[in-house]
């Protein structure tokens, strides 16, 4: 008797097994079921909402500052900070755009007119060793007989001008991703109190009693990493495009920019400053400008050394291959804009990881709000 009341016992406890189940695995298919759909239509709005939390992490102190002088106005401040930032960028867009298009339709007259586009080489240039004599005479030919070059090199052409033309449409789609990105960083920096709180209850729940500490680390992070990366580069590219252009350097936006995604990239701008200084020391006559541009070029050259230790010196130590992949990795997965995201990324993950091994990391305490 007692063996069937104990056959009885195992069977409802079975069947309430099964049950519970059941109802567990519904419950959790319908949970990833609609973290899946959420996550299908924010997709598309995936990087340019992570693009504008970065910005708004890292222009929070200047939002702050602003707030400060507006009488705590936050949703003024965002609403200049962002103004600013759209005018700067589409400012720098189409001052690029124009020279570019300038620059094109100067070399295009010329070649219509059978003018020379490349100028004639120096004869300095045939006693550099090893390299000179060949250097001499390939360019001396491209300045008497340019088409007979182009046809010699039209595959490679054709592949570069087909990239290239990728490339323009990448960047076209990251300049409108850059757009939305400050358009939601503004609306961050207006409700930052919230999203601050947000994030802090976020990670709270997910890490325990150290949420709080990592949501500060992370955020002195993508501040550090964010103006370390970018701000730098910008800063070299800019000085760079300055003295590209007193000098007169044929395409210096596109030489600017190319510096920028190299100094993103780890590589930094150097190899394109030294090729640039070479050009201008063999065909400018000028000695004196000639000398102060390369002085200028070594100059810009080697700032980022100098600055990037002092910005991102805040106790954030980063090997630079780390920056790299996610450089690299960010711009092959979301094209131009995610150049920038994917650095940061990479960055905040390991740093939070190398926490998580060491496990005696001594975390700050959060710092508390003045307001």
């Amino acid at each position: 008797m007692s063996s069937e009341i104990s056959n009885d016992e195992k069977q409802k406890k079975q069947r309430v097994f099964i049950v519970n189940s059941i109802e567990a695995t519904v419950r959790i298919g319908l949970v990833v079921l609609v973290i899946y759909l959420c996550l299908t239509i924010i997709r598309p709005f995936f990087v340019p909402i992570l693009w504008g939390l970065i910005i708004a992490t890292s222009l929070y102190p200047i939002h702050k500052w602003v707030t400060a002088k507006l009488g705590n106005s936050d949703r003024i401040s965002a609403f200049l900070i962002t103004f600013s930032g759209l005018g700067l960028l589409v400012s720098m867009s189409i001052g690029f755009s124009s020279a570019l298009i300038a620059n094109l339709k100067t070399l295009s007259g010329k070649f219509t007119r059978g003018e020379n586009i490349i100028p004639v080489p120096p004869e300095s240039l045939q006693d550099w060793p090893l390299i000179g004599e060949p250097l001499y005479a390939f360019w001396l030919n491209a300045t008497q007989d340019i088409e007979a070059v182009l046809i010699q090199f039209a595959p490679e052409l054709k592949t570069f001008g087909e990239s290239l033309l990728a490339s323009v449409g990448a960047m076209s789609i990251g300049f409108f991703q850059f757009i939305a990105a400050i358009v939601i960083s503004g609306f961050v920096l207006a409700n930052a109190d919230i999203c601050k709180d947000f994030s802090v209850r976020f990670l709270t729940r997910l890490i325990g009693e150290n949420g709080p500490a990592y949501a500060d680390v992370s955020g002195k992070i993508v501040s550090g990493v964010t103006q370390g990366i970018l701000g730098v580069s910008l800063i070299q590219s800019a000085l760079a495009l300055a003295g590209f252009v007193v000098m007169d350097v044929p395409a210096a936006g596109v030489w600017a920019l190319l510096c920028l995604v190299l100094g993103v990239v780890q590589i930094g701008a150097l190899p394109v400053i030294i090729g640039v200084a070479i050009y201008v020391f063999v065909t400018n006559d000028n000695t004196l400008t000639t000398v102060i541009f390369l002085a200028w070029s070594l100059v810009v050259g080697v700032i980022d050394n100098i600055i990037k230790p002092l910005v991102m010196g805040r106790g954030i130590n980063v090997p630079t291959v780390i920056i790299f992949l996610g450089a690299i990795g960010g711009f092959i997965s979301s094209g131009m804009i995610g150049l920038f995201t994917g650095a940061v990324i990479l960055v905040i993950g390991y740093s939070l990881f190398q926490a998580w091994l060491a496990n005696s990391l001594e975390l700050p305490a959060p710092e508390e709000s003045t307001e």
